[in-house]
């Protein structure tokens, strides 16, 4: 980083950790919402059905919701591993102010 980019405090480069724990935020909403669209599929699972096409249905659904569980998982992780970054981020631009850097 040049200087220029600590002359202000408040400036865009201490945006970087904000920026982060957003995105963070934003993955764990994305992951809360799909678990809730994944249990109400399930629920639907549940139900019995018999005829041959609702089997086949609920065999493509349990697919489906697997598939998402997989997805929750994956935006759980990128949600804590963003939110992680942004801790790091914090760190390291209130080191930058503390030592002058962005004054």
């Amino acid at each position: 980083m040049t200087q220029e980019m600590y002359d202000d405090a408040s400036g865009p480069w201490l945006a970087a950790s904000s920026a982060a724990s957003a995105a963070g935020s934003r993955l764990r909403g994305q992951a809360a919402q799909l678990e809730e669209i994944r249990q109400q599929a399930l629920s639907v699972c549940r139900l019995s059905w018999e005829s041959p096409a609702g089997r086949r249905f609920v065999a493509y659904l349990e697919g489906r919701t697997a598939a998402i569980a997989v997805t929750v998982t994956l935006l759980s992780t990128a949600a804590r591993l963003a939110e992680a970054h942004a801790d790091a981020l914090r760190r390291v631009e209130a080191e930058a102010v503390g030592t002058g850097m962005g004054q």
